[in-house]
């Protein structure tokens, strides 16, 4: 009599792979036979992570459509066989899948955004500073204050009008009509309390982000964004930047 390991083993090998080891340890009596008693089962396997991707991929699927979504879903399911002990993070490579089947950037930026919106979504919480916090430290001090972001927080540099389409779909169920541009636009994703928020950013302000991202200190914050303000401005712009960021509680911690 087979072990429960080597049974769970055969039957993992049939509904990925159809391997037929475990087809004699399955009752097999007319009408129902052992194949398709197994086949329920199967199928059930592929049904659900159909209906995960067209989950995760809710604007997409409208997009393109039922069937042709389908059909893509169905060929990424037997390229990207799910290796994951969580359905959740099934469809995690999708839009890399859907790069080697189609140019249309829209469609696979779409499915960027959408991937990464609910990735936000699900990122660890964190406390958050507040005003008060920052207000404490002394100004002689922020020269050399580093900044930690929200876990939740993430990146995308779009260059067609994916935001919009999604924004008109999920509030009217009306989509505009797809525009690319010659030159990507950076765009951020993050959660506060539990709804997702998104912004594009101007050269400026990505700047700022991706300085704090790689843990340089206010000075150097103040330092390149001389190149878009006066010199005398640039502190001021910058301690603007930082109360937005702590306003959509997206600082975390501050080091000095």
């Amino acid at each position: 009599m087979r072990d429960l390991q080597t049974l769970q083993n055969d039957f993992q090998n049939y509904l990925l792979d159809k391997v037929t080891a475990i087809t004699t340890a399955v009752i097999n009596v007319e009408p129902v036979s052992a194949i398709t008693r197994l086949n329920v089962y199967r199928d059930g396997y592929y049904l659900r992570l159909l209906e995960a991707l067209g989950q995760d991929y809710e604007v997409l699927r409208a997009l393109i459509g039922d069937d042709e979504f389908d059909q893509v879903a169905r060929d990424y399911i037997r390229e990207y066989p799910s290796h994951f002990r969580s359905i959740r993070w099934y469809g995690k490579e999708f839009s890399t899948f859907l790069k080697q089947k189609t140019d249309e950037r829209c469609l696979i930026e779409m499915a960027q955004f959408e991937w990464l919106l609910t990735e936000s979504f699900d990122a660890a919480d964190s406390p958050v500073i507040t005003m008060e916090n920052m207000a404490a430290i002394p100004p002689k001090k922020w020269p050399k204050m580093r900044f930690m972001l929200h876990p939740s927080l993430r990146q995308l540099d779009l260059f067609t009008n994916v935001v919009p389409i999604w924004q008109s779909y999920k509030e009217k169920e009306i989509f505009l009509s797809p525009q690319e541009t010659d030159a990507s636009a950076p765009w951020i994703i993050w959660r506060k309390q539990y709804d997702i928020h998104f912004c594009s950013l101007s050269p400026a302000e990505n700047f700022m982000l991706q300085t704090i991202m790689a843990g340089s200190p206010f000075k150097m914050l103040c330092a390149g964004l001389c190149e878009w303000v006066e010199e005398e401005n640039a502190a001021m712009q910058a301690a603007l930047f930082l109360k937005r960021l702590m306003l959509d509680e997206l600082i975390v911690s501050v080091t000095i």
